[in-house]
C-alpha cells in the first residue's frame, strides 16, 4: 500500500487480488465439487448458474479452512517432517485445497518435499506425481484430447518408472 502511494500507481491491484477467484479450473477439488453439486441441483431442478456459484463459494471457503487446518498441524508436528518438508507438504495442501490450481503451483511444492523428505518413498511420489502433471497438462494448464492424454499417461509411466528404477540401483536411495 505504502508503495503504491508512493509511486503513484494506484491501488488497482488490490481489486486484481480476487480475480483468481473467478476462474474455473478442473484442476481445483474445491471448485470441481462445487461444479458437481451445481449440476446436480440444476439437473434435480432445484438449482441454476447462482446455486452453482454459491457452491463453490462454499466448497472453496471450506477448502480454505481445511488448508488452515492441514497447515496448523503440519506446524505442530513439525519434528515428523522437517521443517522444508513441512513447509513443501504445507504449500500443496494450501495450493490443492485453493480456488485455483495451476499444475506448477503443485511443483513447487514437491520441489521443497522431495529437498525436505529424501526418502525413497517420498522421491518416488513425488517423480510420479511430476511426471504426470508435466505430461498430462498442457503448458498452460489447459486440457488436451483424450488420445494425446493417454499417451501422456504411457509417456509419464514409462519415465516415472525409469526414474524409480534408478533410484532402486545398489548404491542410490536413502
Amino acid at each position: 500500500g505504502v508503495v503504491s502511494w508512493a509511486t503513484g500507481l494506484g491501488y488497482g491491484w488490490i481489486g486484481a487480488l480476487n480475480t483468481p477467484g473467478t476462474v474455473r479450473n478442473w484442476l481445483s477439488g474445491t471448485t470441481l465439487l462445487g461444479e458437481a453439486v451445481g449440476l446436480l441441483t440444476t439437473l434435480v431442478g432445484i438449482g441454476d448458474d447462482q446455486t452453482t456459484t454459491e457452491a463453490i463459494k462454499v466448497f472453496r471457503g471450506a477448502g480454505g479452512l481445511l488448508a488452515i487446518v492441514l497447515c496448523l498441524v503440519l506446524l505442530a508436528r513439525m519434528e515428523r517432517y522437517g521443517f522444508v518438508g513441512s513447509l513443501g507438504l504445507g504449500f500443496v495442501a494450501v495450493v490443492a485445497l485453493g480456488p485455483v490450481v495451476h499444475p506448477w503451483y503443485l511443483l513447487w511444492g514437491f520441489v521443497l518435499i522431495a529437498a525436505g523428505i529424501p526418502t525413497l518413498r517420498v522421491r518416488s511420489a513425488v517423480i510420479i506425481a511430476s511426471a504426470a502433471l508435466s505430461m498430462v497438462l498442457m503448458p498452460k494448464g489447459g486440457t488436451v484430447d483424450v488420445s494425446a492424454i493417454v499417451q501422456a499417461i504411457l509417456s509419464a509411466a514409462a519415465v516415472a518408472g525409469s526414474a524409480v528404477l534408478f533410484e532402486l540401483l545398489p548404491g542410490r536411495g536413502a
